[in-house]
C-alpha cells in the first residue's frame, strides 16, 4: 500500500517537472538572436561566478539559449581575475567593458536585422 503511495507520488513529481519544462522552453524567445543575458561585475565579482554557473545550468537544460556578456562596471584585480577565468568555462561567456558592449550589441543588432 505505501508503495502504491510512493510510486504514485513520485510519478506526480515527474509529471509536474515535465510539464514545468515544457513550458519554460515554449515560452522561450524564437530567435535567440535577439537576445543577450548581461551579468554585471563590481568589485571583486562576489556573486559573479554564482550567477555564470546559474545561467549555465540553465543552459545545459536547454533553457537558456542566449550568450552570457559580463559587464565590467569597476571590477578590481581579483574580480578582473575571476571574471577571466569564468570567460574560459565556456567559449559563449564574453567579458566586456561599457564601450565594448555598446558596440558588441550594435554588431547584434545588425546581424540579427540580416537573418
Amino acid at each position: 500500500m505505501s508503495g502504491t503511495i510512493l510510486l504514485c507520488a513520485l510519478l506526480t513529481a515527474a509529471l509536474l517537472l515535465l510539464a514545468c519544462l515544457v513550458l519554460a522552453w515554449l515560452l522561450l524567445p524564437l530567435r535567440p538572436g535577439r537576445c543577450v543575458c548581461l551579468l554585471f561585475g563590481e568589485g571583486d565579482g562576489a556573486e559573479l561566478e554564482q550567477a555564470c554557473r546559474a545561467c549555465l545550468f540553465l543552459r545545459g537544460l536547454g533553457l537558456l539559449r542566449q550568450p552570457l556578456v559580463v559587464v565590467d562596471l569597476g571590477l578590481n584585480e581579483a574580480g578582473r581575475r575571476l571574471a577571466e577565468a569564468l570567460t574560459r568555462l565556456d567559449d559563449s561567456i564574453l567579458l566586456l567593458s561599457c564601450a565594448e558592449l555598446t558596440a558588441y550589441l550594435a554588431r547584434r543588432k545588425a546581424n540579427a536585422q540580416t537573418e
